[in-house]
């Protein structure tokens, strides 16, 4: 090992232990300058420690971008994608979030990640757009989720709704969230408590059928 580098490491690893998360950042971004593809788990602790003490999520974000930067494990990259993305929705400007998410899908896409951080970065990425009233494109990412089983695939199910029936596509939205019950069933039997999202679901779904019922009877 490189002297110099050891050393560097060496203070990054006491700063990160004492909370300095500054001078961690710092030491390490010229380490993996100087050999890119190492240290990128040390970059991913600061940002996990950076969004969980919650007092500055811009390096948390910054950390988990340069962890996934360099990292040479791919479910490591796409993991700190996810991770920068989350933090990003809940403090930065909706577009950092939404680029983390989408780079965080299409690496593992393209390097075949199949970890369980994955339907969750298509659920988020969905979440942002549809925010931001992208409804389309936001359908096409809660599509990659439908079929999950969890909670997960139940939220899918109302906020794919909620976006057909934004663009007005009525017979869409129902047909998309049907068989939304037996899956509710499923996680309630599980202990899950789900009765205020099928209640949401349910109301969503009865005011389409009217709107339908009273269209066809113009």
């Amino acid at each position: 090992m490189n002297v110099e580098r050891g050393a560097r490491l060496g203070v990054a690893d006491a700063a990160i232990a004492e909370g300095r998360w500054d001078e961690a950042l710092r030491l390490m971004a010229l380490v993996a300058a100087h050999e890119p593809r190492g240290d990128a788990e040390r970059l991913y602790q600061v940002g996990w420690s950076r969004e969980h003490d919650g007092s500055a999520p811009a390096q948390a974000i910054e950390a988990y971008c340069g962890a996934a930067a360099i990292a040479a494990s791919a479910p490591l990259a796409v993991d700190a994608l996810f991770r920068a993305g989350f933090v990003a929705q809940h403090s930065q400007p909706r577009g950092l979030a939404i680029a983390a998410f989408r780079d965080c899908v299409a690496l593992a896409r393209m390097r075949d990640v199949r970890t369980a951080v994955v339907p969750h970065a298509h659920y988020w990425l969905g979440f942002n757009l549809e925010a931001e009233g992208r409804y389309l494109e936001a359908i096409d990412c809660y599509r990659e989720v439908r079929g999950e089983r969890g909670v997960l695939g139940l939220e899918a199910a109302f906020h794919g709704l909620l976006c057909f029936a934004a663009v007005g596509r009525f017979e869409a939205a129902l047909a998309w969230s049907d068989g939304y019950a037996e899956l509710a069933c499923e996680l309630s039997a599980q202990g899950h408590d789900v009765g205020r999202l099928v209640e949401a679901i349910a109301r969503e779904r009865a005011e389409l059928e009217f709107v339908l019922r009273m269209g066809s009877k113009a």
